[in-house]
């Protein structure tokens, strides 16, 4: 083989070389960006999924709160601790009395007993759970001045005008109220998220969640501290 061909020959091995190193790099190059792609994908994937299910889950909870009929509120007040109302109706709770129908859910024999004695502070309490909100402010308030102290009707005051949207009201008359029963700290809860403030409602259910043994109450408290953090934020 003359001299140019073998130069000739060496040039083409040279090519091949270079042209199939480059081709290899281009591979490498070309895998890497396809892991890379498929992992960003993946990651988009998670925060969609994560992003939209905090979406439902504020929105459902959103839509609980602007209900009209206040379901919300009365499924906080109605999960009460269960060995504290077996407590309450064996040793402090009279069978028969308005208390004792109250707390069985008789309302309407219990106001029925309230009006035979003119017990005005039950007749109250039947108004505000009744959907009956002006009665029930105007007469609590009447009876609220002779016995300032009764922690229940303030409590019941508060909660009637809670319902008619009289926030800082309501507020102000839980105020009034000494008590450390986890009750006092979730109303106040549920108040200071219907008012928009976030801060002050993560304060009382956290308060909440420390002091109540109730599991049902408890998980409903974590599910709706996890939402609030996420639209504060």
């Amino acid at each position: 083989m003359s001299l140019i061909a073998k130069s000739l020959k060496r040039l083409e091995d040279n090519k091949k070389k270079k042209s199939g190193g480059v081709f290899q790099r281009k591979n490498s190059f070309d895998v890497f960006f396809s892991e890379l792609t498929i992992y960003a994908s993946l990651v988009v994937v998670l925060v969609l999924i994560f992003s939209l299910y905090s979406f439902k889950l504020y929105k459902k909870v959103e839509k609980q709160l602007r209900s009209k009929d206040f379901s919300v509120v009365e499924k906080l007040k109605n999960d009460i601790d269960i060995a504290e109302k077996k407590l309450k109706s064996k040793s402090f709770v009279k069978k028969h009395s308005c208390e004792y129908l109250l707390e069985i859910g008789k309302l309407n024999q219990m106001y029925e007993m309230a009006k035979k004695k003119n017990d005005i502070k039950y007749i109250s309490i039947y108004y505000a759970k009744t959907n009956q909100e002006d009665k029930a402010i105007k007469n609590l308030k009447v009876y609220l001045k002779n016995h300032p102290n009764d922690e229940q009707a303030i409590a019941y005051l508060s909660y009637a005008l809670m319902k008619k949207k009289k926030y800082r009201q309501a507020l102000n008359e839980l105020n009034k109220i000494r008590s450390d029963r986890y009750e006092l700290f979730l109303d106040k809860a549920v108040i200071f998220e219907l008012m928009g403030d976030m801060k002050n409602a993560l304060k009382n259910y956290s308060i909440v969640l420390k002091k109540t043994h109730d599991k049902s109450l408890k998980n409903m408290i974590e599910a709706k501290i996890a939402v609030l953090r996420l639209v504060k934020d």
